[in-house]
C-alpha cells in the first residue's frame, strides 16, 4: 500500500506528459457535457436541443482548458486538475443565470436576432440593425442559423470571449516569465462583472476587451504588429475600446509599437468592414453607427459607478456637463502620461499594464453616459495589473465591489461604489508614481 501510495502521489506531481493532458482534457469535457445534460434548460426540453445545448456550452469550456494547458506546460496532473476546476466553477456560475432573460435580450438583441434570421446575409448587411459595428452583426447573423434557443446562443458567444479573455490574462500575468503571476491568473473568471456581463445579461463586453489584452499582451511580448491589429478588431466590435487608445502614445515613446504598425491596424479595420460594404452597406452608414451611439444616449448617468454618480443630475444641462466630463478625462489621462514619461526608463511591463488600467479607469469615471458594464475593462486590467504586483490588490477589490454594486441591488449605494472607484484611482495613482526604490525583476516603490 505505501508503494501504491507514493506511486499515486509521484504521478500526481510529476510533469504531464502530451498523453495524460489529452485524458485530462477528454474526462474534463465529458463530464461538463454530463452535468450540463443533467442540468434543467428551459428553452431546451427535448432531446436533440439539450444535447446541442450541452456541446455548445462545452466550447467555450474546452477554450477555458486550451489556455490553461498551455500556460502550463510543465504542469503536473494535480496542476492542471485544480486549474480545470477552477474552469469548471466559473462555467457553472455563469450557467446558473443561463435562463435569465434581461431586458437588454428581451427588448433589443431579441428583435435584432429576428430581423436578421428573416434576411439573407448580403440583405441583411444594408440593413441598418441594432448599435454595434458589422463585426457583432456577423457574429449575430450566424448564431440565427444555430437551431438553438438565441439566449444560449448568444450568451455563448459571450462566454467564448470569458475563456479567451483567459488566454489574454495568462500571457499579461506571466509577462517576464513570472510563472506566479500567470498561476493566479484564473482568477479573472472569477470577477463579477466577467460573470454577470455574459451569464446574465447577455453582452458582449468581452468581445472588445479580450481584443485590447492580446492586443496589449502582443506589444509587450515584442509583436506589435499583430498588437495593433487586435487593437482594431477591439474598435470593431465596440466604440468603448478607445478608453485605452491614450496608452499608444506612451507605448510608442517607449518603442513598444512604431508608426508603421498603424498598418495592421487600419486593415484589420479595414478588413472587417469590407464584407457589409461588398454587400452594399455604404461605408458612411458604418462611421454612423459610432456617431448614433454618442446621440442615442443623453443623459449623464447610466447606472455606472463614476463621478456622476455622486451628483444630483437632474435639471443639469447634460451638454455641457458632459463636454466638462470629457475635457476632464484627456486632462487626466495626458497628467498620467505626463507622469509615467518621466519614469519611463524605470517601468517594467507590469507598469504599462497598470497605466493601461489606470487611463482606462479615468475614462469610466469622468465621462458621461457611461452604462453599469463599461467598468468591465478596467475591473480586468486591474485585477491582472494585481495579479504581478500584490500590492494593487486593494484598488482590484475595490473596483469589483464598484463594479457589484452597479450591477446588482447590492447595500452599496452607486455613489458609494464611485467612492470605491475614486479610491481604486487614487492607490493607482500612489503605486505607479509614488517614486522608486528599486528594481528586482518587480518594481519597488515608496510612497511619497
Amino acid at each position: 500500500m505505501q508503494r501504491a501510495d507514493s506511486a499515486a502521489r509521484e504521478f500526481f506531481l510529476a510533469p504531464a506528459g502530451r498523453g495524460i493532458r489529452i485524458c485530462l482534457s477528454i474526462i474534463m469535457l465529458l463530464g461538463f457535457i454530463l452535468l450540463c445534460l443533467l442540468k434543467n434548460f428551459s428553452l431546451a426540453d427535448t432531446g436533440p436541443l439539450r444535447i446541442g445545448t450541452a456541446v455548445l456550452f462545452a466550447v467555450p469550456f474546452a477554450l477555458m482548458l486550451l489556455f490553461l494547458f498551455r500556460a502550463h506546460p510543465d504542469g503536473s496532473p494535480a496542476v492542471l486538475l485544480m486549474g480545470a476546476a477552477v474552469c469548471l466553477l466559473s462555467m457553472l456560475l455563469r450557467l446558473c443565470f443561463i435562463d435569465r432573460n434581461t431586458g437588454d435580450f428581451e427588448y433589443y438583441l431579441n428583435d435584432w436576432l429576428r430581423v436578421l434570421a428573416g434576411q439573407s446575409f448580403s440583405a441583411s448587411m444594408r440593413m441598418r440593425v441594432g448599435e454595434y459595428h458589422v463585426l457583432y452583426q456577423y457574429i449575430l447573423f450566424l448564431l440565427t442559423r444555430l437551431p438553438l434557443p438565441w439566449l444560449y446562443t448568444v450568451k455563448a458567444v459571450s462566454f467564448i470571449g470569458d475563456a479567451c479573455l483567459l488566454g489574454a490574462a495568462f500571457r499579461l500575468a506571466d509577462t517576464n516569465g513570472d510563472r506566479a503571476g500567470g498561476n493566479r491568473a484564473l482568477l479573472v473568471l472569477l470577477l463579477p462583472a466577467i460573470v454577470l456581463n455574459g451569464g446574465m445579461f447577455a453582452q458582449c463586453d468581452s468581445l472588445y476587451t479580450v481584443s485590447l489584452l492580446w492586443g496589449l499582451a502582443f506589444i509587450l511580448e515584442g509583436k506589435p504588429a499583430r498588437g495593433m491589429a487586435c487593437m482594431g478588431l477591439a474598435v470593431c466590435f465596440k466604440l468603448q475600446a478607445v478608453f485605452l487608445f491614450p496608452l499608444l502614445p506612451l507605448l510608442w515613446l517607449a518603442g513598444k509599437i512604431r508608426l508603421r504598425d498603424l498598418i495592421p491596424f487600419l486593415a484589420a479595420v479595414l478588413i472587417v468592414q469590407l464584407p457589409a460594404v461588398i454587400m452594399g452597406k455604404a461605408p458612411t452608414e458604418l462611421i454612423s453607427i459610432y456617431t448614433g451611439q454618442a446621440a442615442m444616449y443623453t443623459n449623464l448617468n447610466y447606472g455606472t459607478p463614476n463621478l456622476w454618480a455622486m451628483l444630483v443630475s437632474d435639471g443639469l444641462d447634460a451638454y455641457a456637463y458632459g463636454t466638462f466630463g470629457i475635457a476632464l478625462a484627456l486632462a487626466l489621462c495626458l497628467l498620467v502620461l505626463c507622469g509615467a514619461l518621466r519614469r519611463m526608463d524605470t517601468y517594467g511591463d507590469e507598469d504599462f499594464v497598470g497605466i493601461a488600467a489606470l487611463i482606462v479607469l479615468i475614462c469610466v469615471f469622468c465621462l458621461p453616459r457611461m452604462h453599469e458594464r463599461y467598468t468591465y475593462a478596467a475591473e480586468v486590467l486591474t485585477c491582472i495589473y494585481a495579479l504581478r504586483v500584490p500590492r494593487a490588490l486593494p484598488a482590484a477589490l475595490a473596483i469589483s465591489l464598484a463594479s457589484l454594486a452597479s450591477l446588482l441591488l447590492t447595500a452599496i449605494p452607486l455613489w458609494g461604489g464611485a467612492l470605491l472607484m475614486l479610491f481604486a484611482a487614487t492607490w493607482l495613482v500612489m503605486m505607479l508614481f509614488g517614486g522608486h526604490e528599486g528594481r528586482s525583476g518587480v518594481s519597488e516603490r515608496k510612497w511619497i
